[in-house]
């Protein structure tokens, strides 16, 4: 996963670790407000430092299939 590359001032990744983390504790969110919290998280994590690129996310939600589906 090459997309968690933000730097803060100090020149630290954001690192797909980070990016792992911080998703494991979105998962009762709705989609949107799952991105929405990790453009916050990377956007902190830059503080000062100028933005480098763009910030692209895609989220999916898994939708259990019911009984009805199958």
């Amino acid at each position: 996963m090459e997309s968690a590359t933000a730097l803060n001032v100090t020149s630290q990744d954001y690192g797909t670790h980070r990016l792992e983390n911080n998703i494991q504790n979105l998962t009762d969110l709705t989609a949107e407000e799952a991105v929405e919290r990790l453009v916050k998280s990377i956007l902190i994590f830059e503080g000062q430092s100028n933005q480098a690129d763009d910030i692209s996310l895609l989220a999916l939600k898994y939708l259990n299939k019911t009984e009805d589906q199958a």
